[in-house]
């Protein structure tokens, strides 16, 4: 741990935990040109005064030594933001140094309050008001990682925009409260694992961060959890990297307690597994043992395995619910169920249906059958609901580095735009399946890839080149016009081929069957080059 001198401006490392002295740690928001490592070791004083935070970081320094400490420790410049070991070292402990600091001062840039405004049966006049509510609006309160900032401390001080003293966490509980959701309980707890995960969770709805894996990799001391980072992963994956590590840790039925909407599952990463902590919304959540005894959640390569009770709704085919181990708030007699689908009769393997969770009774729970399921982390696209459905499947992860893009398919009436997915019944078909999809470039040249899902003569794919310029003279031109018409009339389908040279860059396109997450799949390749792009038929059989 590296503190700063909060006489001469010095930094010191400290690489045995037993030899750190008491230091007061800073909470705010990071704002423009703040002091850095590297402004500190590069210039002097006199440069250092320039900067916008200087006075920042002097005035929390003044503060350190009013209260007789002598050690600062403060984000922007005791961290070497430039080394990545660092920094992930340091984001894995941070929950811990601000528990283990001697006071932490809440720096409030854009709030105007004064202690005075808090107090007891203090007259409210219209100055009073606006400096008052000027707290409940502060940014500090929105920000991703001021969360942990404001849970971890035990003596926490907060200061306005002049550094003059609003309160502390305990006399400003009741309002810090009503702007956070959290309730007085969770602000002192002393330990938040007896608070479930969905709880916690609840407390990062709204918080926000600049870049996207934050929102994740600022909940790791809430949930005592320490894993690398991987900055360029995405908010999704950092989220659901971190609800894995929880669940080799915890044992909380209530991680799958999340609400999503109809958009998170057009994309291929969301299933059992929350895209974002808004999505936990059902607020106080408590875990209760179910009717039966059910083995720990466990991470495996077929999915996650749980032992839950399933309750088949009838006349659904392969559809049930799965219920868990908790339920809302004070609902001592009832569960929370998610409504899952099977992938297929012979398969342990299941996938969430809908977004969101339903309520069963305990007699329910009592009655349903108790199984060992494996449950997809992600989804696919879309689910199967009836066996006869099929499905063509462009992954959106798979294709978006591609410089061909997709300017239309056929028939359209079967093409999901947002997910890049056919969805069909052979009945769709006077004879076989055929569909057809056009990629194109910028400069709209590109090439129609054809397939024919004809079972009795063999899965084929073929490609033709396409520009989309040389049919645009119609008025009424429309490329899902030309790709029926193409499919219809077997125009130019002497042309297809199952390698296109085109420029510089060959497409290669072969079929072939894969069992992928216990799905039966045709599996489409798309070979542009040195990039492969995937393109997957799934059937529910």
């Amino acid at each position: 741990m590296r503190l700063l001198n909060a006489k001469d401006f010095t930094l010191t490392n400290f690489s045995d935990e037993r030899t750190i002295p008491e230091y007061a740690i800073l909470s705010h928001t990071w704002g423009d040109d703040e002091v850095t490592f590297r402004d500190l070791a590069d210039l002097s004083r006199e440069q250092l005064v320039l900067k916008k935070a200087y006075k920042k970081v002097e005035r929390c320094c003044t503060k350190a030594l009013e209260w007789d400490l002598e050690w600062v420790w403060m984000d922007t410049c005791c961290i070497d933001q430039q080394s990545s070991a660092e920094l992930s070292e340091a984001i894995n402990s941070m929950y811990q140094w601000y528990r283990q600091s001697a006071v932490c001062y809440a720096y409030l840039f854009d709030v105007h309050s004064l202690e005075d405004d808090f107090l007891p049966g203090r007259t409210v006049d219209q100055g009073n008001y606006h400096r008052k509510s000027s707290f409940n609006k502060a940014r500090w309160f929105t920000r991703g990682w001021c969360l942990q900032e404001l849970l971890a401390p035990r003596n926490m001080q907060f200061f306005n925009m002049h550094w003059e003293y609003i309160g502390s966490k305990h006399s400003l509980k009741t309002p810090i409260s009503m702007v956070t959701g959290i309730d007085e309980y969770g602000l002192f707890i002393p330990d938040l694992s007896v608070l479930s995960v969905a709880h916690r969770m609840t407390w990062a709805t709204c918080r926000q961060t600049t870049r996207p894996e934050d929102i994740a990799y600022c909940l790791l001391g809430i949930f005592n959890i320490n894993m690398p980072l991987l900055y360029g992963e995405g908010q999704v994956r950092a989220f659901g990297r971190l609800q894995e590590e929880i669940m080799r840790r915890i044992e909380d039925h209530s991680i799958f307690a999340w609400s999503g909407i109809g958009t998170d599952f057009g994309n291929d990463m969301v299933g059992f597994l929350a895209p974002h902590p808004s999505r936990f919304r059902y607020g106080k959540v408590d875990l209760c043992e179910l009717p039966k005894y059910t083995e720990p959640l466990s991470i495996t390569g077929r999915g996650i395995r749980a032992q839950v009770p399933l309750i088949r709704q009838s006349g659904h085919g392969e559809n049930y619910i799965a219920v868990i181990g908790c339920n809302k708030a004070g609902a001592s007699k009832s569960y929370f169920a998610i409504p899952v689908t099977r992938l297929k009769k012979s398969s342990d393997v299941y996938r969430r249906r809908l977004p969101d969770i339903q309520t069963v009774s305990f007699k329910e729970a009592e009655n349903a059958t108790l199984s060992t399921i494996f449950l997809l982390r992600h989804s696919k696209p879309t689910h199967l609901e009836d066996k006869d459905t099929t499905q063509v499947w462009f992954s959106l992860l798979e294709m978006r580095d591609c410089f061909y893009k997709i300017k239309g398919a056929f028939p359209s009436s079967l093409w999901n735009t947002s997910r890049r997915v056919f969805a069909f019944s052979p009945s769709n078909f006077k004879a076989y399946p055929r569909m057809a999809v056009a990629f194109a470039n910028a400069e709209g040249k590109g090439f129609v890839l054809g397939i024919d899902l004809n079972l009795m003569k063999g899965i084929s794919t073929h490609l033709v080149e396409f520009r989309s310029s040389s049919f645009e003279g119609s008025a009424h031109f429309s490329i899902e016009q030309e790709l029926a018409s193409m499919i219809s009339t077997n125009e130019r389908l002497r042309d297809y081929k199952s390698q296109l040279v085109m420029g510089q860059h060959t497409v290669t396109a072969s079929v072939e069957r894969a069992i992928v997450l216990g799905q039966d799949l045709y599996e489409v390749k798309i070979s542009i080059g040195y990039e492969l792009n995937h393109l997957s038929i799934s059937s529910k059989l």
